[in-house]
């Protein structure tokens, strides 16, 4: 058995056969999960990075993917058309169902007693993501093997190791040496900004509230007459805007 299966064997056997991608999705779940839940790790730059695709991308294409199984046309011979899509429009499906799907966790989770809380809102994306994971890869094994939609990720890494570090000309090394400077430069400075935000403006805000008939509290109605030995009650409040602790 070779070494690069042999890692496998930790793992259920359903687990083991989820095709690539799926297992992809999975994997960013789970890890989703431990920078959420992990003491230390839900306050590094970790949370966000795996919490932006979660949200916009993976549950999207699990569902899309366990809606289509098939390859699509850009994948197929011109004269066979089965019905599958192609790799741009699963992309921009699951962009789309994921900006659908998730909202809509949220709106059923408001509705049930545990409401729209971090662990009740992980564990709907988790569970729903998982479960169309699984889906996907039965409908995909269901299928005749050249039927099946397939991530060719071994011909990219082929074609990308080939571009990088084995170029025609001596022009192509030193575009491929700016395109990894520029790669390097936009991925420090998005982890820059995600990682020390800037500030806004500092101050700290007094403010003045009245009770209404219904009990909220409103900026509005403030008592004007006062009969001496008498009060009138009034709710002041003061909120920290410094982003630093002040007394």
């Amino acid at each position: 058995m070779s070494g690069r299966s042999h890692w496998k064997l930790y793992f259920p056997e359903r687990v083991r056969t989820l095709p690539v991608d799926l297992a992809a999705a999975l994997a960013v779940v789970v890890l989703l999960l431990v920078a959420t839940l992990t003491p230390g790790l839900d306050e590094t730059v970790l949370r966000v990075a795996v919490g932006i695709p979660v949200v916009l991308f993976v549950p999207g294409y699990a569902f899309t993917a366990a809606l289509f199984p098939e390859r699509g046309s850009a994948t197929e011979s011109d004269d066979t058309d089965d019905g599958g899509i192609d790799g741009v429009e699963r992309v921009a499906l699951s962009f789309g169902t994921s900006i659908a799907i998730v909202p809509v966790i949220g709106l059923l989770l408001n509705v049930t007693p545990w409401g729209i809380q971090l662990v009740p809102i992980l564990v709907s994306i988790t569970g729903f993501t998982t479960g169309c994971v699984f889906l996907a890869s039965a409908r995909r094994n269901a299928l005749p093997e050249d039927e099946r939609f397939v991530v060719p990720y071994e011909q990219w890494i082929d074609v990308l190791t080939a571009e990088l570090f084995h170029p025609d000309t001596r022009r192509d090394r030193v575009l491929n040496v700016l395109l990894a400077v520029s790669v390097l430069l936009a991925t420090a400075s998005v982890g820059y900004a995600v990682a020390f935000p800037k500030q806004g403006e500092s101050f700290t805000e007094f403010y003045l509230l009245t009770e209404d008939e219904e009990g909220d509290l409103v900026a509005d109605g403030y008592p004007d007459e006062f009969v001496r030995g008498e009060s009138a009650p009034v709710v002041v409040g003061v909120g920290n805007q410094e982003h630093e602790t002040v007394e």
